[in-house]
């Protein structure tokens, strides 16, 4: 977002420099076929785990799912047949505003906490399906 005027002047005024840099970019994927392809495979329960890292990423999946008419099939897939995993809340308050309830939500909130946190659920015996929660 913009930074307000009256902390760009209270910056510029005490010599410091602005920069403006947009952290995080959301983009379509290369291949246009990819997400229509993810979601048939994750409806049909070809795909074990599915990690979510942001509410973009959340929205953008299940509103290519409701352009085919597959919203209600992905989210059922996503509660049932798949380990769905969240980076932290604000990423599962996303999936719940679709009705999805993540098998697993990182604690530690961070990309390398949510990969241990998978790869801990899996070894330990409780297998990628939901059914194993």
């Amino acid at each position: 977002g913009e930074i307000p005027s009256v902390l760009k002047e209270t910056i510029l005024q005490k010599g410091g420099l602005l920069r403006h840099g947009t952290p995080y970019a959301f983009h379509p994927p290369e291949n246009p076929a990819a997400v229509p392809d993810l979601i048939k495979k994750l409806i049909s329960g070809e795909i074990d785990i599915i990690p979510f890292t942001s509410p973009p990423a959340v929205h953008n999946l299940l509103s290519a799912a409701d352009e085919e008419g597959k919203a209600d099939a992905l989210a059922q897939a996503l509660n049932e047949k798949t380990l769905t995993a969240s980076i932290g809340p604000v990423t599962t308050a996303a999936l719940r505003a679709y009705g999805i309830e993540p098998a697993l939500e990182s604690k530690s909130q961070k990309m390398g906490g949510l990969m241990q946190d998978i790869a801990q659920r899996v070894s330990a015996g409780n297998g990628a399906a939901r059914t194993g929660n």
